[in-house]
């Protein structure tokens, strides 16, 4: 019985770490300011300029009709 009270004390302490560390980051979007647009990551641009078959825009896929049903 103890052992089993010890595992559930472990889970739910790291639980709770997770959703507060989780929640805090979240709720304060000051540790990563937006000032508007930004420039294309380098790593990306030498990817595309190594192959460029690979940064072709994707096909066009049918758009699901949205609506007011669950």
């Amino acid at each position: 019985m103890r052992m089993i009270y010890s595992v559930v004390t472990k889970i739910s302490i790291g639980i709770a770490a997770v959703v507060i560390s989780y929640t805090s980051a979240a709720a304060d979007p000051s540790w990563m300011p937006t000032t508007g647009r930004t420039s294309q990551p380098v790593g990306h641009y030498e990817f595309c300029q190594q192959y460029p078959t690979e940064c072709q825009p994707n096909e066009l896929t049918a758009i699901p009709e949205l609506t007011d049903e669950l």
